[in-house]
């Protein structure tokens, strides 16, 4: 799947993108964090919103802000590099197999690419890994599955600690299992 694609996430209600829930790529990276753990994976999360907080309120909070977004330039973080990076290599045999690792662009439904994601996707792909994009929390966990990892196994260990998936919420919640 290339960068540009937009594909509807498996399982998507018709209803679904105009779902009233504040559904934000906050709530989906906390749920694809704790799936990946669940799995098992080594992956990291890369600051890069550190380069791009603009709702505060003050002009001092902007300020600070644009501190530290500089700093943390300064100290390498890359604007546009994808929200997820599993260095743990796809199963042996399945699909992705061979690839250095996966790279996952957390979009919500509405979501788009910047031109630095693009870049960086591009980058990556020609590196050996496998970049995908997704629109929405059932779509991440449907790429991490199409993977060769076993999404249903790692929700199921979450729903037995009080974790369930809210997919028209695109997050996950603390919830009682059944």
């Amino acid at each position: 799947m290339t960068g540009g694609e937009r594909p509807s996430p498996p399982s998507e209600p018709p209803h679904r993108a105009h779902a009233p829930h504040a559904r934000n790529e906050e709530h989906i990276q906390f749920a694809v964090s704790r799936v990946l753990d669940a799995l098992g994976l080594v992956w990291a999360h890369p600051p890069n919103e550190a380069l791009q907080r603009g709702d505060q309120t003050s002009q001092a909070q902007r300020r600070a802000s644009q501190a530290y977004g500089a700093q943390q330039v300064g100290l390498g973080v890359k604007a546009g590099l994808p929200d997820v990076l599993i260095f743990s290599r796809p199963p042996v045999g399945s699909r992705f197999d061979g690839c250095r690792g996966v790279a996952l662009e957390l979009k919500t439904v509405s979501g788009r690419m910047s031109p630095a994601q693009e870049r960086w996707a591009a980058s990556l792909r020609s590196e050996g890994w496998h970049v995908v994009t997704t629109y929405g929390l059932d779509h991440a966990l449907a790429a991490i599955a199409g993977c060769g990892w076993d999404v249903k196994s790692a929700l199921e260990r979450l729903a037995g600690v009080g974790w369930i998936v809210d997919v028209a919420g695109d997050r996950l919640v603390r919830g009682r299992k059944g």
